[in-house]
């Protein structure tokens, strides 16, 4: 792994109520008496409501005391500077430039953004910007990441009920994301030793759940007679990869999941080719990396060899992440050739938001929540790899993205209280939910540096 990390690091380094009023506008004409005479004797109630363009754009959530802080400003006219207002006492207590004011085509007009990570005083604020207008109230709060991780934590709880098998690639490819964020971020949970992570506990309750849909004897996901194929294939890669992890805590309940992984992984054998090989590649690496058997490596020799990367195939992904970490014997070619094309897509995330109006290079318009919270999966996956300062800005702008800080206005992740807490964007999605908890672990890591 760490001659990987070296070769791709080497070629990669070679190579709200915003707007406060930016309301529609409509002349005013005088009452004449054509327009008198079809005015009606009773009121006329139904009439549509002008939209209001959000100017001024925050973290509703707030921000994180020393984390990069931004805000975006847009409207057909732009001041130069924005104002930090203290929303207790109406103060302002700073001042920054607004950076980059220039014409966005795809809006019909000019944006430019400010940055006052500088700003380091915990309070409640908003912004004020001459022209524009004013941005929702937030928190600037030391701690911050550590209470919505929590609150992440409690969705992810309440969205645990009785799994059918119509749920289970869904729980597989989240399941999966939160054990790559274990496996990345430790000690982001891991607050005192000797004792189980609330995260690993939690997602010990899921492995319990996919269990039971387990057939003992065979291994087939089963529900009354019918067998789901593709959905034996997502438990087996699970169960194998969360026994990896947990048999520090509980090496003999590890051991029972690796099992039944195993069981799961056979019985599909047995199938042939009837399952994605992105998905079996994924599967076989996790129970190579499980048990250094050989027929697991011949596996995903075999089809490694064949595989185009695709960022976007949620389980080809988690195949090369989990291959190129092993401390077994691996193809180095095949491993190299894999995590470039990984390293080569996130560039291209990274290339997009230097160009893009709320500099993320992504889109709630043009991609669903699920493919945005993806993308911060890769990005945190690599920032890990090589520690780059650039992807840890971007891995914090995307929250403030998704905090608000977008086309919409809206914030579609847990908020820190009130009635915007349960926003449907992320809590009917459990992937969605653990995208945003590796997000938060990417960037509480960065405090314990």
């Amino acid at each position: 792994m760490h001659q990987v990390k070296k070769t791709i690091a080497f070629l990669l380094t070679a190579i709200l109520l915003a707007g406060c009023g930016i309301a529609a506008q409509t002349e005013q004409q005088p009452a004449s008496d054509a327009i008198l005479e079809w005015m009606e004797e009773a009121p006329v109630l139904e009439y549509d409501v002008p939209v209001i363009s959000p100017g001024v754009l925050v973290n509703q959530i707030g921000y994180n005391l020393v984390s990069p802080k931004t805000v975006i400003v847009r409207g057909k006219r732009l001041p130069g500077e924005f104002h930090i207002v203290d929303a207790l006492t109406g103060e302002v207590v700073f001042t920054g430039k607004l950076e980059k004011s220039e014409y966005a085509e795809e809006i019909g007009e000019y944006n430019s953004y400010g940055d006052f990570t500088a700003f380091e005083q915990e309070g409640t604020y908003y912004i004020e910007c001459d022209i524009i207008g004013c941005s929702y109230e937030f928190e600037i709060k030391d701690g911050l990441y550590e209470e919505l991780l929590e609150k992440a934590l409690e969705l992810l709880r309440r969205q645990r009920e009785l799994v059918v098998a119509a749920d289970i690639v869904d729980i597989c490819k989240s399941l999966s994301v939160l054990l790559l964020s274990y496996e990345l971020y430790t000690q982001v949970y891991e607050k005192e030793e000797g004792e189980i992570p609330p995260l690993m506990t939690e997602l010990k309750s899921y492995v319990e759940e996919l269990l039971l849909l387990q057939e003992a004897g065979s291994g087939a996901v089963m529900e009354g007679e019918t067998v789901y194929l593709t959905e034996t294939v997502w438990v087996s890669a699970v169960l194998a990869k969360f026994s990896y992890s947990y048999q520090k805590y509980d090496s003999v309940y590890a051991t029972a999941c690796l099992q039944a992984a195993d069981r799961a992984w056979r019985f599909t054998e047995k199938q042939g080719e009837e399952t994605e090989a992105a998905l079996r590649f994924f599967a076989a690496a996790e129970l190579y990396r499980a048990t250094g058997q050989s027929r697991y490596y011949n596996a995903v020799t075999r089809l490694g060899e064949n595989l185009s990367m695709d960022r976007n195939n949620r389980a080809l992904v988690f195949g090369v992440l989990t291959y190129a970490s092993t401390k077994r014997k691996v193809d180095m070619g095949l491993c190299e050739d894999l995590m470039a094309d990984i390293f080569a897509q996130a560039e291209q995330i990274a290339a997009k938001a230097q160009t893009d109006i709320y500099l993320v290079g992504n889109s709630v318009k043009k991609e669903s929540l699920e493919d945005i919270f993806w993308d911060t999966v890769v990005l945190s996956t690599i920032d890990y790899i090589i520690t780059n300062q650039e992807y840890a800005t971007l891995i914090a702008r995307h929250h403030n993205y998704l905090a608000g800080a977008n086309e919409t206005a809206d914030c579609y992740i847990p908020n820190a209280g009130g009635e915007r807490e349960l926003l449907e964007g992320i809590t009917t999605s459990r992937f969605n939910i653990a995208g945003y908890i590796m997000l938060l672990s990417e960037m509480m890591s960065h405090e314990e540096e």
